[in-house]
């Protein structure tokens, strides 16, 4: 009788064993199915942050500088003597301002328009973003669209924003924000069909800022991507 006892004890020990090592097996299943949603889903959104990441910066890379250069304009005047000899001079006109694209204002002195004008110096400098810089910035997120959404999942938004005016906090800057989504596997039977994700990046232009030919230097632009 006691024997009996003994051998039922072993099989329900025996069948609780097998019960826990099943209900283990099956929550690691779980956690791992979780998991692996929840990594494709983290992938997925850091290949959107360097997609958008890319595309602000070769927005960021295509402003222009401008100024805004003093010029003491002249012109040149001639004489000749009664020896045949002939003497030139240049005659000084009213300062004037002339602007235009620094590299070509500066670097190719387009601030003379003559050998007689007198550069005096930089009056003012700014930037700003040609007319193709939302597509350029378009043309760099759409090559680098991350292939998980593409394959798994689908990009919900893009916006592109040029940070062009000088009143504007975020000035000058480039801000690109898109948003996502993941299907998931397990996480269907918890009734989450998807995982979505939202994300934003930032480029600031430099250069340093003049007014009135004072420097100030570069002025940080504000957070654009704050919530």
């Amino acid at each position: 009788m006691v024997v009996k006892v003994f051998k039922n004890m072993g099989k329900d020990q025996r069948g609780t064993v097998i019960l826990m090592a099943v209900l283990l097996v099956s929550i690691l299943l779980i956690m791992a199915g979780v998991a692996t949603d929840l990594a494709r889903a983290w992938v997925a959104r850091e290949d959107l942050q360097a997609a958008i990441e890319a595309a602000s910066l070769a927005g960021a890379r295509n402003a222009k500088r401008y100024v805004t250069v003093t010029v003491e304009p002249g012109h040149k005047e001639c004489s000749t003597d009664e020896d045949g000899h002939t003497s030139c001079w240049c005659v000084s006109e009213p300062i004037v301002d002339r602007s235009g694209n620094e590299v070509h204002m500066i670097d190719e002195d387009g601030w003379r328009h003559n050998e007689c004008d007198n550069y005096l110096g930089i009056r003012k400098r700014w930037l700003e973003y040609p007319n193709d810089t939302a597509e350029i910035m378009q043309g760099v997120f759409d090559v680098n669209r991350p292939s998980l959404l593409e394959e798994d999942g689908e990009i919900t938004s893009e916006r592109i924003k040029i940070n062009d005016s000088a009143s504007d906090e975020a000035y000058p800057s480039v801000t690109v924000r898109a948003g996502g989504s993941v299907n998931t596997f397990l996480l269907k039977l918890a009734g989450i069909d998807e995982l979505e994700f939202n994300r934003c990046s930032q480029s600031a232009s430099y250069y340093d800022k003049i007014v009135e030919g004072k420097i100030y230097g570069w002025e940080r632009p504000e957070d654009d991507c704050k919530e």
